[in-house]
C-alpha cells in the first residue's frame, strides 16, 4: 500500500538510532585517531560497516533567503521601418511577423513598423530621420538620392521586378503591350511605372501618344481601377493582384520584365549616418529579417495572424493579404542573382536599372558610382546576414 513513511514510527526510530549511534562511532575514531599521523577520513570509518549511512551535508544557504534574482533581460535596441504602402502581406508582413514571433527582439532590436504613402514619400520620412529604415522601391531611392536624399540600400528583399501593367482578365483585346493603344492606364506620379512604361513601350515600338495615362495619388490607384477609371493600372503585380480579386477583379499582366526593362525594385533603405554609426544594429536588423522572410515562408497563416494582429482594421482583406505575400516570392531574386546570396545587390541589375532611368526618368546624377546607391558590405565576408542563395525559395 502506497503513502508517505511515517516518521514516528517505532520502525523508523529503530533506523534512525541505528545510524546515530554508527556515524558517532565513526567520528569518534576519526577524533582518536587525529592524535597519529595515519588520521583516517569520515569515508575510510565509515568502510568498516556496509550498513553506515554517509551523514548528508545541509546547504550552507538560509533556505529563508530570497534566491539570487535572474541575469537581467536584454535591453532591446528600438528601430522603425516604414513600408511604402499601408498595411500589406508582400511588404508590411515579414516585419510584423518577424516582431511578433520573437525574432527582431532575439537579435536586440524593438521594431516598430509604420505604414507608407508610397515609396516618395517613404524616402522623405527615411531622409528626414522619421524612421531608420524603409521598405521601398530602389527606383524611387535612386530618384531620392538624385534630389539630395542621403540614402542607401543595405540588403534586398524582393529584388526580381514586380511591375507591370494589370488588365482584367475579362479584356481579352490587351494581350500585349502593343494592344495598349487606345486604351487607358492608371498611374501614380513617381511610381517605377511612370519610368518603366514609357521604356518598355519604346522598346517594342508601341506609340505612346496612342496611350491615355491617368495619374492618381498612390493611395488612390488600386481602388481607381476597381471602380472603373482606366482601362488598366501601372503596378506591382504581387502586391496588388490578390487586392483585385478580393474586389471581384481577376487580372493578368504584361510585366515590364518582359519587355526587357527592370530595375531592382523593393528593399532595405536607410540613411548615409545610420550606416555609418548604427552598422551592428542594421546587421541584426537584416538577420532578422531575413530569418522572419525564411520561416514566414512556412508559415503564411502565421503571417496574416501577425499582420491582423498589428493592424486589425485589415480584417476584412486578410485572406487577399495572405494571398499577397505568397505571390511576393515569385520576385525574390533576379536572374543574375543566381549563386549570389539572398539580399546581395548585383551591378548589373543596377546599371541597366540606372541607365532606365536617366533615360526616361528624372534621374540626372552621376550613374557610374554604384556605391552611392547601395552596399554589399553586410552579404560579404566570413559572416554574411544570411546564408539563403539565390535561387530562392527555388
Amino acid at each position: 500500500m502506497g503513502g508517505t513513511v511515517n516518521q514516528s514510527s517505532p520502525r523508523h526510530l529503530k533506523q534512525r538510532a541505528r545510524v546515530v549511534a554508527i556515524a558517532s562511532a565513526a567520528l569518534l575514531a576519526v577524533l582518536i585517531a587525529a592524535c597519529t599521523d595515519d588520521a583516517p577520513s569520515v569515508d575510510e570509518a565509515l568502510e568498516d560497516d556496509p550498513d553506515a549511512e554517509e551523514p548528508v551535508d545541509e546547504p550552507d544557504d538560509d533556505p529563508d533567503e530570497p534566491e539570487e534574482a535572474a541575469e537581467e533581460e536584454q535591453e532591446l535596441e528600438p528601430a522603425s521601418i516604414r513600408v511604402a504602402f499601408g498595411p500589406s502581406g508582400g511588404l508590411m508582413g515579414p516585419y510584423v511577423y518577424g516582431a511578433a514571433e520573437g525574432i527582431y527582439a532575439a537579435h536586440g532590436i524593438d521594431l516598430e513598423v509604420e505604414d507608407g504613402a508610397g515609396s516618395l514619400v517613404t524616402a522623405q520620412d527615411v531622409a528626414a530621420g522619421n524612421s531608420d529604415f524603409a521598405m521601398m522601391g530602389a527606383s524611387a531611392m535612386a530618384q531620392g538620392i538624385d534630389e539630395g536624399m542621403p540614402l542607401v540600400s543595405v540588403g534586398g528583399i524582393w529584388a526580381r521586378p514586380q511591375f507591370g501593367i494589370l488588365v482584367p482578365e475579362d479584356e481579352t483585346d490587351i494581350q500585349s503591350f502593343e494592344d495598349m493603344e487606345g486604351r487607358s492606364v492608371i498611374v501614380s506620379p513617381g511610381s517605377p511605372e511612370t519610368v518603366m512604361m514609357p521604356a518598355a513601350f519604346e522598346a517594342l515600338g508601341v506609340d505612346q501618344s496612342e496611350v491615355e495615362v491617368i495619374s492618381v495619388d498612390a493611395p488612390a490607384k488600386g481602388s481607381s481601377f476597381v471602380q472603373g477609371l482606366g482601362d488598366t493600372v501601372g503596378t506591382s503585380f504581387p502586391y496588388f493582384r490578390a487586392v483585385f480579386a478580393a474586389q471581384g477583379v481577376d487580372t493578368d499582366v504584361l510585366l515590364f520584365e518582359d519587355a526587357g526593362v527592370g530595375f531592382p525594385e523593393f528593399h532595405v533603405v536607410t540613411t548615409l549616418d545610420t550606416l555609418e554609426e548604427r552598422p551592428d544594429m542594421i546587421e541584426r536588423f537584416l538577420r532578422a529579417t531575413y530569418e522572419a522572410l525564411e520561416q514566414g515562408y512556412d508559415d503564411p497563416d502565421g503571417v496574416a495572424d501577425a499582420l491582423l494582429a498589428a493592424r486589425p482594421a485589415v480584417e476584412e482583406e486578410i485572406d487577399a493579404a495572405r494571398e499577397s505575400f505568397v505571390d511576393h516570392f515569385e520576385f525574390t531574386c533576379t536572374e543574375a542573382m543566381d549563386g549570389e546570396l539572398f539580399g546581395y545587390h548585383v551591378e548589373s541589375d543596377w546599371r541597366t536599372g540606372l541607365e532606365v532611368l536617366q533615360e526616361f526618368g528624372d534621374l540626372t546624377g552621376d550613374i557610374e558610382d554604384l556605391s552611392r546607391y547601395f552596399t554589399n558590405q553586410f552579404h560579404e565576408g566570413d559572416d554574411p546576414v544570411t546564408d539563403l542563395t539565390c535561387p530562392w525559395p527555388s
